[in-house]
């Protein structure tokens, strides 16, 4: 089991103890979904989303430089600064993270 700022994310059930129904975030399991209404809805065209751009907004990343710098031109592309984001507090992976 995962966890994000107190809530459960992830749990990966092959078989179950307890109560199957038990609603969970699929943080993971949704990811691939994130980026269907930004190209369904024009945004994406909008304000030139390419490959990178979609791959950070739909994956799972370690905070590197590499992904931080597609990360900022997308907030620049949005106008959006780092006040107006939301995200569950967790510590970068690897030594070349900020």
């Amino acid at each position: 089991m995962e966890t994000q700022s107190n809530l459960v994310t992830t749990i990966h059930t092959v078989c179950h103890a307890g109560d199957p129904r038990k609603l969970v975030l699929g943080r993971s399991s949704t990811r691939l979904f994130k980026p269907v209404k930004g190209t369904s809805s024009g945004a994406a065209e909008a304000f030139s989303f390419g490959l990178l751009e979609f791959k950070v907004i739909a994956g799972s990343h370690s905070g590197a430089k590499k992904h931080i710098d597609v990360f900022r031109n997308v907030q620049q592309k949005l106008g959006l600064r780092a006040r107006d984001l939301e995200c569950g507090e967790i510590l970068p992976l690897g030594t070349d993270a900020i």
